[in-house]
């Protein structure tokens, strides 16, 4: 009985009603219109499982033991495994075959992709997954028999909305046939907590405001939700709070918890998001002393970068000023690397600094104090920034949001994901939507290109090369930001390259 699947006489199966054109037109099984990855992004959404209900008899012979009664199938995402509860007519005695097959509608016609077969009383079984063979194994008690697939990625990530089954005698002739039905997805809540940085805190003995996101990115509402705060050496205001019902898919709740570090050493922070049904998010955040600012013994080699503010037509405009030397401060992003200054220019400018008072004057761009938190020159604030040491690994995942432009007439918005590994790889990767006109009679455009991705390599001066897979390759500027601490944090506080900042979602 090898031949299980070979000798089953059906492919595909119709549904238990025949419908007009018209009809079907109208009828869509769940998914029916899904793309490609769609399966994969259910289950990112929070879809556990796929289940049909199969009753409705197509065709039952005499003997009620090698008919089918009723099915469950279930496409188990979770898992990756298909199962099939399949009950007969009366606890068999002759050996006999079940098929279970997932498929496809086309039409009113469920079309395989999948299948899985067990006998009744011998232990013969077989699956597939279009031409690659898939294990099964089978158990009976009385009338009812469990068929369970080995796990598989396919099974995940399949577009399967449909399904049927059917019995045949040892030789491959149909003896009943239960019709095609639609495999319902099941949702659950898929909730998760943003927390920012890492690492945060405050000065000694002053309360720290943690800022979270309480995510539901599934498409099941999560009920009775409550975020409950623990952790041994800190206090909070307050330890819970409860927010009842957080919708499926469009939930995003922006909150502040207060928390208080109680001595000196460093604590973890645990935040546990939890939902009826046993659903749950922890996130966890390390809350430390701020060290108090301090005075610089000197400004050379120190780099510093800050923003202005956000404009109607324009979102980050980034500034930086790195003091090169002891008489000339670089203002702006300029040669790749650390810059160099002989004499005075637009980009080189005279500083003076005064390491007893820390107060610096940069030409052009006003006094201030500098410490080990950043500087404030006129009206615009700096944040240090520093170079990584060459052939340094980091392991980062970042964003950089910006637009443009006068929405209305014009106006672009893009999106930048940098990914980077302990390995030396990089991913890259820039969508970009703009528009012309008055919403509704403008003209729309999008640019999704596929990911850059590549190696990288840290070198000396503050520079960084990407080696893209396309042979090409850039040398970029690269600054690492600080820390609550003042530590270089680029997973935490994010980097700068060139002009560009990048930072955690």
């Amino acid at each position: 009985m090898g031949g299980l699947l070979t000798a089953a006489p059906a492919g595909a199966d119709p549904s238990r009603i025949r419908m007009s054109s018209d009809a079907l037109a109208e009828r869509r099984a769940p998914g029916a219109d899904r793309a490609v990855t769609s399966a994969r992004s259910d289950y990112a959404d929070g879809a556990v499982r796929r289940v049909a209900q199969l009753s409705d008899v197509r065709a039952a012979g005499v003997d009620p033991a090698t008919n089918i009664a009723r099915a469950t199938v279930v496409q188990d995402l979770r898992a990756s495994r298909i199962t099939a509860t399949v009950t007969l007519g009366a606890t068999p005695g002759a050996n006999s075959v079940v098929h279970v097959h997932l498929g496809e509608w086309s039409g009113n016609t469920c079309e395989s992709r999948a299948a899985i077969a067990g006998a009744t009383t011998s232990a013969d079984t077989a699956g597939a997954i279009g031409s690659a063979s898939l294990a099964v194994s089978r158990s009976r008690a009385g009338a009812v028999l469990t068929l369970t697939s080995a796990a598989a990625s396919a099974v995940r990530t399949a577009e399967w909305d449909c399904a049927f089954a059917f019995s045949t005698d040892v030789g491959g002739t149909e003896t009943s046939g239960l019709y095609a039905d639609d495999l319902e997805t099941v949702w659950t809540p898929r909730l998760a907590i943003a927390r920012g940085a890492p690492v945060q805190g405050n000065y000694r003995g002053r309360w720290t405001t943690v800022e979270v996101d309480l995510l539901n990115s599934g498409r099941a509402d999560a009920r009775g939700t409550t975020v409950r705060l623990s952790g041994a050496g800190l206090a909070f205001k307050p330890a819970k709070r409860s927010y009842g019902t957080l919708e499926g898919r469009s939930t995003e709740y922006y909150e502040k918890f207060r928390v208080r570090l109680q001595g000196s050493k460093p604590r973890t922070l645990k935040m546990t998001m939890t939902a009826q049904g046993g659903h749950r998010a922890i996130a966890t955040v390390q809350i430390v002393n701020k060290p108090q600012p301090r005075k610089l013994p000197s400004m050379v080699g120190r780099y510093y970068w800050g923003h202005k503010p956000v404009q109607v037509d324009r979102g980050w405009d980034n500034v930086a000023v790195r003091f090169v030397s002891p008489r000339f401060a670089h203002v702006g992003f300029g040669k790749v690397g650390a810059p160099r200054c002989a004499k005075a220019s637009r980009t080189c400018r005279p500083y003076k600094y005064n390491a007893r008072t820390g107060v610096v004057q940069v030409t052009g761009l006003g006094k201030g104090r500098a410490t080990t938190e950043g500087i404030r020159l006129g009206k615009q604030d700096y944040f240090p920034l520093s170079n990584p040491r060459p052939g340094a690994k980091l392991a980062l995942r970042l964003i950089h949001q910006n637009f443009e432009g006068t929405c209305g007439i014009y106006c672009s918005t893009w999106t930048e994901w940098l990914t980077m590994d302990k390995r030396g790889r990089f991913v890259r990767s820039r969508q970009t939507l703009g528009s012309i006109g008055a919403p509704g009679v403008g003209t729309v455009w999008g640019v999704v290109p596929a990911d850059e991705r590549g190696t990288y390599r840290v070198l000396s001066r503050g520079r960084i090369r990407l080696s893209y897979a396309n042979g090409t390759s850039q040398v970029h500027t690269i600054g690492i930001g600080h820390d609550v601490r003042g530590k270089p944090s680029p997973a935490g506080a994010g980097i700068v390259l060139d002009d560009v900042n990048f930072y955690l979602d």
